[in-house]
């Protein structure tokens, strides 16, 4: 682990349209980059403070009929690409779906070498 990643899970390259609300009830379209089971990083150009509360939602597949798992967070770090936000809330089969859709991408990765 280097001294500018102090993750202690890798993440998943991920890009995908989610929605992120931020403490005023503001909704925004933003994309994220990567994800773990413990957090996951947006791009955009909001700048809030570590520990501000957010709240995702997240789409795992393109069917737009699909519930988007509802995640509650906060920002752990602000960048001049974005934000890196920590799960604090995840409902059980929300963490389910997320730990099996993960470990999909990463097989279908492992297979492709």
């Amino acid at each position: 682990m280097t001294a500018n990643n102090k993750r202690k899970r890798e993440r998943l390259r991920y890009e995908s349209v989610v929605t992120l609300i931020g403490p005023n009830g503001t909704a925004s379209r933003v994309i994220s980059r990567d994800i773990n089971l413990r957090g996951i990083f947006v791009e955009t150009e909001k700048k809030w403070d570590p520990g501000t509360p957010v709240e995702i939602q997240l789409h795992l597949n393109d069917e737009p009929d699909v519930q988007p798992l509802s995640i509650r967070g906060y920002v752990t770090r602000a960048t001049p690409d974005g934000l890196g936000i920590k799960f604090s809330e995840l409902g059980f089969d929300d963490f389910l779906t997320l730990q099996r859709f993960i470990a999909s991408r990463r097989n279908a990765l492992e297979r492709q070498f």
